[in-house]
Parts: C-alpha cells; structure tokens; sequence
C-alpha cells in the first residue's frame, strides 16, 4: 500500500475528504486489508499534488472514521472498522476544547483561522481600510527577507512595552509562527544537531 493512491477521482468534495473517501472505498471494496500500512504523509502528498497539510487532515479524518490507526512506535496501519469515533461528529474531524462558561459549542483548537463573532466584522473592517490605503500597493509586491523596515520599526516599538530591548535592526518580521520557528531553529541549531520538544510536537 505504500504507493497508494487509488480511486481519488471517484469522490467529489475537498481533497482531504476524497483521500479519507478513496480509503473507505478501497477498504470496503477489499483492495486494502487492516494492517497494511498507508504512504507517509509528504509522500502521498507529493504524488498527489497537494500539501502536506492535506494529507495530514484526511489521515484525522480516516483515523475519526477508524479506517486507520495510528500507534506511537509502531506507525500508521489500516484498521478496517468502519465506525466514526464517538467523542467527534461527522462535521468536527477535529479534537475540540469545551468551553467552561454557558456556550457549550466545541472550541476548534487544532486550526489557524479567525474565531466566529465579533472578530469577523473588525476584520472585514481592518481588510477594506487597508485595502483603500494609498501605501497598499508596495506590499503587494515581494518584500525584504526580514520584512519592511516600518515593521520593523513598529515591532520593535511593541516588544519594548514588555521592558525587552530591541532594535529595528534584530526583529524579523515573518510569515506566521511556523516561519518564525523555522527561521529560530536555523539560526540556533546546525545539521545533526539534537532538538528536543514534547510528545504533542
């Protein structure tokens, strides 16, 4: 099953739903057995064109389904069982937070967008402001690898109201928090060396 990448254009729906799809399928219909173990993530991501990111939410999505299991030492191997984990709904593939106060719909913790709300009516807000801005348009275009020197500046600025002295010239501005570990590790540690990090990470 290594190589798998069976029946994708049979399932309409996002990428990452046909993928868990395409599983079901193949499982039902025998073409994989429980115990065969799918590809790895970047390389079912690779030969199907998409990112990483999507094989890693159909992967949630089949392992919701119990199509899938994963065991830490052991891997990731088809387990066949047809049923939908009872702690997750069929539209929620993902671990939720429940919220202690009066509002007891689930806190989606394990992706990056906007909260529902208030939020959404300050964003817009923010997007059409800027977007009218006369400065708008050179950020549309490539930007310094460390980002304008405004921000610079402006990040700067914020960092010293927690008493941190920091200088325009030693803040980089980067493209979400992934980057910005990604820039951390490659200024502190080298090829071969060991990093450590908790077992959620």
């Amino acid at each position: 099953m290594i190589g798998w990448t069976s029946g994708l254009g049979r399932f309409a729906g996002p990428r990452y739903q046909t993928i868990a799809e395409a599983l079901r399928a193949d499982i039902v219909e025998g073409r994989l057995s429980p115990g065969s173990r799918p590809p790895t993530h970047r390389d079912l991501a690779y030969r199907l064109g998409v990112t990483v990111g999507t094989v890693t939410r159909a992967y949630a999505e089949a392992e919701r389904r119990r199509l899938i299991a994963a065991t830490v030492g052991r891997g990731t191997f088809v387990s066949g069982e047809q049923t939908e984990r009872p702690d997750h709904g069929a539209g929620f593939p993902y671990p939720a937070v429940e919220p202690s106060g009066a509002d007891t719909a689930p806190i989606e913790m394990s992706r990056n967008f906007p909260t529902g709300g208030y939020e959404e009516t300050v964003l817009a807000a923010l997007l059409a402001e800027l977007a009218s801005n006369a400065n708008f348009a050179p950020l549309l275009g490539y930007q310094p690898h460390a980002g304008a020197n405004a921000h610079r500046a402006a990040g700067a600025r914020w960092i010293a109201r927690t008493g941190l002295a920091a200088p325009p010239e030693r803040v980089v501005v980067t493209g979400g928090g992934q980057n910005g570990i990604s820039m951390a590790l490659a200024g502190l540690a080298a090829p071969g060396d060991v990093v450590a990090a908790e077992a959620l990470t």
